[in-house]
């Protein structure tokens, strides 16, 4: 995880028109500025994923077989409802229903019944994971609670 020496952190972001279109529209002219909105939406933004995360309902091999499935995938606005098919030939090819020890066909169906907003919690958490496992030498375990993926 990143550190935080006490600094003032700044991010330079330019959004696309799309994204610009879409703040302005939430800006109140005279009481808000475009940063506070984007600040504002980014913390409800990380709230959702992780309330959203309480949906899915995985064992900890459940999740383990889906990190290792989607180590480096990249999700984005059209993948995203796709992770259960990147699941099911992970299973199918690699054979990772049996390595983790799990019904793969289960795995996929709970993907699959997920809401839009729990796979991109689902995936913000793989991929958090997978930044974490390279430098966190805790088991697994603790690892996919830290993320989420398990309780």
């Amino acid at each position: 995880m990143a550190e935080n020496n006490n600094k003032r952190n700044v991010i330079h972001y330019i959004p696309t028109d799309e994204e610009w279109n879409e703040l302005t529209e939430r800006v109140d002219v005279g009481n808000d500025s475009s940063h506070k909105v984007a600040r504002r939406d980014l913390k409800r933004y990380y709230n959702l994923l992780k309330y959203a995360l309480r949906e899915a309902n995985f064992t900890e091999d459940e999740a383990m077989l889906i990190c290792d499935a989607c180590n480096g995938v990249l999700f984005d606005d059209f993948t995203i409802r796709l992770m259960h098919a990147s699941v099911a030939d992970a299973i199918v090819y690699e054979g990772l229903d049996k390595k983790w020890g799990v019904d793969g066909g289960e795995v996929v169906a709970k993907l699959i019944n997920l809401s839009i907003g729990a796979l991109y919690a689902v995936a913000d958490a793989v991929e958090r994971w997978w930044l974490i496992n390279h430098t966190d030498n805790t088991n697994n375990t603790e690892k996919l609670k830290s993320v989420g993926l398990i309780r």
